[in-house]
């Protein structure tokens, strides 16, 4: 058949004006939607090519047009104009210039019509190619959660990236959808009685002093955040330390307060007069500082800073004030102990925004804050992991109570501590067990209701059965309390045994007398970590130098990688150390990264004992918007290697203030530095 006749009788293409569009977006056109090669075998390879395949597909999806390549030698005697004047010159004759421009300027409009009609065999997108492909809504950028940062809207997620068509909707809120205290007042809504519509502000008391109040870089800086907290009203109070004599404890002073102990008192006028004060922020180069006796001390007596004599409004706490040191002393019995709890509450929280002397600049450290602060409106974090790192040691108890926080979730969490994982093991472990008969889903609370032997023959039996080697490593198995009772320690040597193999272990071979009708149950709590020879880890590893080494590799590792929101670090710490070698001057070179930090380490907040204050440091130079410290050696009482009432982390709401969950109220050397204003992200679904 000639071919000129077997052109004739194949029917028109529908496929052609697309292609040639994307032929011309592709570089490889001659003006007039028609390759430019020379024989079929350029046009096959050309149309084979990587970029001319993706181009289509983005285009076209999976549709027939999209698979031309496949097709090029039909393409190519099938597609070309009727009226082409030559079967074989591919560079489109002259004859076909006009229908081609047309085809072409008709390209876009009629694409999607023409795949439609050649059928839909293959439509669907291929969803992790990095392509948006029909219907496809996005391909390796979906969005994993929702959040504007309006009050006024409903942020509606739907789809998800596993299967490419996740979506952002953000509906406006309106009457008769009205909840009051959510921070919007929609239309209509004052009429259904919407507590937002009419409710005053909280406020919040930005004592600022002057040298930064007075610098545009940050005066422009702190007016921004307080257009983006429209929530909150904000009330500065000017301060410029002077260190004139007191004219007595109740001074106010002017316009502008010259010492700590103005400041207190009108605070303490504002609150009089306001009652919904918030909180206080502290912006300024120094806190206040406070004396106490040294019995009462964890130190002995010096002046610690304490952001407390700004919080803490209702009582007539401090005797005195010296305004050389800016110093407050206690009036003698309002601190009871070393504990927590052993003193005076807070009466609002507490923030403060002090940048580290020891390493310059003092105005650009406060502007780079302010920018990172502004910064994470528009790109909020993308890293939800918490990091919980303890030299003393955790129990297999924790990763239950972060499952059952309202935020975070153990299978997002990464845990550093002794046997946490291969690079931290080598430590031996104590255990407690208990036999009982109360059932299996019972637990116990110290010893009660552990079997007790009813005669001397079940006594025997008992005394065999501790008597007996149940592990390997075992290192003691003795019975604690009453000689009878079936209540035990646990030691096993250099390592830790899952509970539910030690349940299971003893479980196989309980004493016939005491256990023989079926109705014992198993209890097994972990407890302490400690050395080879039984004594008690005390967080410091003098005997695991490696672990130490492998601590501090892991952890700055984990800094590093950007995929931490939250660190909790419960260690040894001074002013600017803590455990395992985590000096300020590694936290201002090493490129961390965390949104907060929890040091729940000794004196780690102390800004008076040195110029490069860990704490702080940790707040400027790792990437953080918030971290709490001690001013102080803290006294932290756990029970039974639980320390659940100090992890502040655990406290955290979904939309609430961090600040709510991390300060204080109730530890007069507690401080919370940074953003008082500061709510996590969304997390995606658990």
């Amino acid at each position: 058949m000639a071919e000129s006749a077997r052109r004739a009788r194949l029917p028109r293409q529908p496929c052609l004006p697309a292609i040639a569009v994307h032929l011309v977006a592709s570089g490889i056109d001659s003006g007039y939607g028609w390759p430019m090669a020379r024989s079929l075998r350029a046009i096959h390879a050309t149309l084979l090519s990587p970029t001319a395949r993706a181009r289509l597909r983005a285009r076209f999806g999976r549709s027939r047009c999209a698979l031309a390549p496949l097709f090029v030698w039909t393409l190519a005697i099938g597609c070309s104009p009727a009226d082409a004047d030559s079967p074989t010159d591919l560079d489109a004759a002259p004859g076909a210039d006009a229908e081609v421009d047309s085809t072409v300027e008709a390209g876009l409009e009629s694409s999607a019509e023409s795949a439609t009609d050649m059928g839909t065999e293959g439509a669907e997108g291929v969803c992790g190619n990095g392509v948006v492909e029909p219907p496809e809504t996005c391909d390796g950028s979906c969005p994993s959660f929702c959040n504007d940062g309006d009050a006024c809207t409903t942020d509606v997620w739907t789809g998800s990236p596993k299967t490419c068509d996740a979506v952002c909707q953000f509906v406006a809120k309106k009457a008769p959808e009205c909840t009051s205290l959510d921070g919007c007042c929609p239309a209509g809504c004052e009429a259904q009685g919407d507590a937002d519509c009419t409710r005053v502000k909280p406020i919040v008391a930005v004592v600022t002093e002057r040298p930064f109040a007075d610098d545009p870089l940050i005066r422009g800086r702190l007016l921004r955040y307080e257009e983006e907290h429209p929530l909150y009203e904000f009330r500065e109070i000017l301060f410029e330390p002077a260190q004139d004599p007191i004219n007595s404890m109740q001074d106010r002073g002017g316009t502008t307060k010259k010492n700590w102990l103005e400041v207190r008192n009108t605070l303490i006028d504002l609150r009089a007069a306001s009652p919904q004060l918030a909180g206080v922020w502290l912006v300024a180069a120094s806190m206040p500082t406070i004396w106490r006796d040294e019995a009462v001390f964890a130190i002995p007596s010096s002046y610690q800073a304490s952001i407390y004599p700004l919080v803490a409004l209702s009582g007539d706490w401090y005797a005195d004030f010296d305004p050389v040191v800016g110093g407050f002393t206690e009036v003698p019995g309002v601190t009871k102990g070393k504990a927590r709890g052993d003193s005076y509450a807070a009466d609002v929280w507490g923030a403060v925004l002090i940048p580290v002397p020891g390493w310059g600049d003092a105005h650009g450290q406060l502007a780079g804050f302010f920018d990172r602060n502004h910064e994470l409106r528009e790109n909020p974090p993308t890293a939800y992991k918490l990091l919980h790192a303890d030299t003393f040691g955790f129990t297999s108890r924790l990763a239950p109570r972060i499952d059952a926080s309202a935020y975070f979730t153990s299978t997002r969490t990464m845990f550093l501590g002794p046997n946490s994982r291969q690079e931290l093991s080598g430590f031996s472990s104590y255990y407690t067990v208990m036999v009982h008969k109360m059932g299996p889903d019972y637990t116990p609370v110290g010893s009660s209701n552990a079997y007790l032997a009813q005669n001397q023959a079940e006594l025997e039996e008992l005394n065999a059965f501790v008597a007996k080697t149940w592990f390997p490593n075992q290192g003691e198995f003795r019975k604690i309390g009453d000689d009878g009772m079936y209540y035990f320690s646990l030691f096993i040597k250099n390592q830790s045994i899952p509970l539910q193999t030690i349940r299971d272990t003893f479980a196989a071979d309980l004493p016939p007398l005491a256990c023989g009708a079926g109705d014992c149950t198993v209890y097994v709590k972990d407890t302490y970590f400690a050395d080879a020879t039984g004594a008690t880890e005390d967080g410091h590893w003098t005997a695991f130098p490696d672990q130490q080494a492998a601590f501090q590799s892991l952890y700055v590792s984990a800094m590093q990688s950007g995929e931490i929101l939250y660190t909790a670090v419960v260690t040894h710490g001074s002013p600017d150390y803590h455990h395992f070698g985590i000096t300020s001057q590694r936290v201002h070179d090493g490129g961390f990264q965390s949104l907060v930090y929890e040091l729940q380490a000794c004196s780690t907040a102390d800004s008076v004992a040195t110029d490069v204050g860990l704490a702080a440091t940790y707040l400027f130079f790792g990437n953080a918007q918030a971290v709490s410290g001690y001013a102080q050696p803290s006294n932290v009482n756990c029970e039974e290697g639980d320390c659940f009432d100090f992890m502040h982390y655990l406290q955290l709401e979904p939309g609430g203030l961090v600040i709510d969950a991390l300060f204080d109220r109730n530890y007069t050397m507690h401080v919370y530095l940074g953003d008082p204003l500061l709510v996590l992200p969304p997390l995606p679904a658990r």
